[in-house]
């Protein structure tokens, strides 16, 4: 297993990538033609987003000690504004444990319990990033 630690100035960091995602939050009306049909999945591969736009959004990156990387992301869906948090090594292979989310979730200021839905994702041959949605505000049916 690799050690994973977020130094004092690291969480500072990852809070200010995460006010900055929530600025600018991507609309459901471009989210929605870039997901995978399956959300049912823990696991999403490179075959199953093959025929998906990519689309733009704004993702904030920063990096952990120790090589992982997290990308953070502001999402309007239908039921809820969503922060995205996914975390990834460049090293094939190498996944984050479940327990170093946990951490990443909760230097960030939220609780476990706010995390709607968790599962990996292949981003390139071999490759897996974790990622984790967090509520941040419910919304009513319809809304989006």
């Amino acid at each position: 297993m690799t050690v994973f630690y977020l130094p004092s100035e690291t969480i500072v960091a990852l809070r200010t990538a995460v006010a900055n995602a929530r600025m600018h939050p991507t609309p459901w009306e471009k989210l929605k033609v870039a997901i995978a049909a399956d959300q049912e999945s823990q696991t999403v591969t490179l075959a199953d987003r093959k025929n998906l736009p990519t689309i733009e959004k704004w993702i904030e990156n920063i990096e952990l000690p120790l090589g992982w990387r997290v990308a953070i992301s502001c999402e309007e869906q239908p039921a809820a504004l969503l922060l995205h948090l996914s975390m990834s090594s460049p090293v094939k292979g190498r996944v984050p444990s479940p327990e170093a989310m946990m951490m990443l979730v909760d230097a960030i200021g939220y609780d476990w319990r706010d995390v709607g839905r968790t599962w990996l994702e292949e981003f390139d041959p071999g490759h897996m990033a974790a990622n984790c949605l967090i509520i941040l505000e419910e919304r009513a049916a319809g809304h989006a």
